[in-house]
């Protein structure tokens, strides 16, 4: 077998260490990247990767560079995010680039810690665990203090901010303030409340286009046997978002056209099929971090759009939701919901006992003797207009 060559330019000057660092590096460098999602190529990325890299924070070449991408869950901060990070390893050797993923995850699990001790071996080289988070914190500000670093932090959470800058230094348990010039730190975040507290230039991660989502959606479904009105229904319905393209086409994939419509009527209607659990398990975070009044705000606006009201909300203060993705507001002042997260509040409201929200077909079930002579007048029932038969 044939060995490639790989010639270095060498200075007669440069010492045999310095020739040896040079070829470390470069190793280093071309080292596997980070996989994006499975082993599926992620459609779109490249244009995504070179659109936030021309923003003006991301031209700086003085301080530290703060990147905070946000948005709703499902909609690919994660994946942008590790598209970044192999682009930018390049200019970094391998000792001086770290990827915490699941910060949010972890920490409730195993404390601060763990995202310590990862930071501390992949930055540091330093394998023996700091007993406390203060130790932690001394260790990585006395081996992190005007470095040179890539740092990315997967999905950090609300309860997270101690993590980050600017915090009060007895607090700040990663010392990121510490870091030197040219480093750069990307978090990705549904909150962006706390990214912009710490310092970030926010990006709200986007929607895809229709072209990526189609893309996206044959990558993943395979071999489709139905006709492509057919299939471009599904993806229009997806909206967009990257995990509900892909929960989908792993559900349709390889099935006849008879369960495609199937599942097309479901997702109309906001019922529950195969595969949806996984969405919804992703979803669902943002939701579950509400707190109670805003959780039953969050299922009340859902079932509203649900039953298809009008969109504008009175003086309801709605703006938690629309921190956290949950909900956005037009130009108009309407009222958005992304479909699966109104299927998702949908799903969460018909699996509640007892039912506290009816509508449609549902009203018409719990109730088969109403009629136009007598109103819903139930306790505790959001009584959402629906067609109600005349009388006879």
């Amino acid at each position: 077998m044939a060995s490639k060559v790989v010639r270095f330019p060498w200075d007669p000057n440069q010492t045999l260490s310095a020739l040896v660092r040079t070829v470390v590096e470069d190793l280093e460098r071309n080292l596997e990247p980070i996989l994006l999602d499975g082993d599926c190529p992620a459609i779109g990325i490249k244009d995504r990767v070179d659109e936030v890299l021309d923003l003006p924070c991301m031209q700086q070449t003085g301080g530290v560079r703060w990147l905070g991408l946000t948005g709703m869950g499902g909609i690919g901060k994660t994946t942008l995010a590790k598209a970044l990070h192999n682009r930018l390893k390049s200019d970094f050797i391998q000792s001086d680039v770290c990827y915490v993923e699941d910060v949010r995850d972890t920490t409730s699990k195993y404390g601060i810690q763990q995202v310590q001790q990862q930071m501390l071996k992949d930055l540091c080289n330093l394998s023996e665990r700091p007993v406390g988070n203060m130790a932690g914190k001394i260790a990585l500000q006395r081996k992190l203090e005007g470095r040179r670093k890539l740092l990315v932090l997967d999905d950090v959470g609300e309860s997270d901010w101690e993590l980050l800058p600017p915090q009060d230094p007895k607090r700040n348990f990663l010392s990121l303030s510490v870091l030197g010039p040219g480093s750069i730190v990307i978090i990705t975040s549904r909150e962006g409340g706390i990214l912009c507290a710490a310092g970030c230039s926010l990006v709200e991660v986007d929607f895809l286009t229709p072209e990526s989502s189609q893309r996206l959606f044959e990558t993943y479904a395979g071999d489709i046997k139905v006709p492509a009105d057919v299939v471009m229904s599904v993806v229009k319905a997806c909206d967009g978002l990257p995990l509900s393209l892909k929960v989908m086409a792993g559900h349709l994939a390889g099935k006849e056209e008879q369960e495609w419509h199937q599942t097309l009527d479901k997702l109309a209607k906001g019922r529950d099929f195969p595969g949806q659990e996984k969405l919804f398990a992703s979803l669902r975070i943002s939701y579950d971090n509400l707190d109670s009044e805003d959780k039953q705000l969050f299922l009340d606006i859902a079932c509203l759009l649900a039953a298809s009201l009008p969109r504008r909300i009175g003086a309801t203060d709605i703006q938690t939701l629309v921190d956290k993705y949950l909900l956005t507001v037009d130009k108009e002042g309407n009222v958005r919901m992304h479909d699966q997260l109104r299927d998702l509040g949908v799903s969460i409201e018909r699996s509640a006992m007892p039912r506290t929200r009816l509508w449609g077909e549902d009203a018409a079930h719990h109730f088969p003797g109403l009629t136009k002579k007598s109103p819903l007048q139930v306790p505790d029932i959001l009584a959402i207009p629906f067609p109600i038969p005349n009388d006879k």
